[in-house]
């Protein structure tokens, strides 16, 4: 696969955590090395519902915290480059102070 993106995986540390926003299945077909994929769209109807929205801290805090999110290292966010999906993924993690000042979202993969 041909990485078309703005940012070369190899250039960010092993210390850098990269999520990867797109589907599924356009992550099985690859991926940045190491990236984690985010289930964005799972995230979208969670934020919708009365039990599991945005002020449900909680919640979002275990979501994000399975993904090896700690507040410390530094994250990258990319998607398929309409940066719809990474911006969602970026608010989310923005509005729950998860992101140290280097992080950053980009794209495409």
């Amino acid at each position: 696969m041909h990485n078309t993106g703005l940012l070369d995986p190899s250039a960010l540390s092993e210390r850098w955590l990269v999520l990867d926003a797109r589907s599924a299945e356009n992550y099985r077909l690859g991926h940045w090395p190491r990236a984690i994929r985010v289930p964005v769209t799972d995230w979208e109807t969670m934020a919708k519902q009365t039990n599991t929205d945005l002020a449900q801290d909680r919640h979002w805090r275990g979501s994000i915290g399975a993904l090896g999110i700690d507040g410390r290292r530094p994250v990258a966010v990319y998607d398929d480059g309409r940066m719809t999906e990474a911006a969602r993924v970026w608010f989310i993690l923005q509005h729950f102070e998860w992101l140290p000042p280097s992080s950053m979202a980009a794209g495409p993969f």
